[in-house]
């Protein structure tokens, strides 16, 4: 039962950095994220090839960047 408790505790530590690691790039590429919005809105769906599109108009969008991303 006791590692029960430190995993479960190490798990909700885990998923609250992705959280708030989820939240800052959001926040962050807050334009992008609304542009991308309105496209699903207006189509219902896209397609990969309309992602990447859509992505490439917007230069400032990184998906993953080194402020982010954890080093080993």
């Amino acid at each position: 039962m006791r590692l029960d408790r430190f995993l479960h505790a190490r798990v909700d530590k885990m998923l609250l950095e992705q959280f708030q690691r989820a939240k800052r790039i959001i926040e962050r590429e807050r334009l992008e994220v609304d542009r991308v919005a309105e496209a699903l809105l207006v189509k219902g769906k896209l397609d990969a090839s309309e992602v990447v599109d859509l992505v490439a108009q917007q230069p400032r969008l990184k998906l993953v960047d080194g402020d982010d991303r954890k080093t080993g």
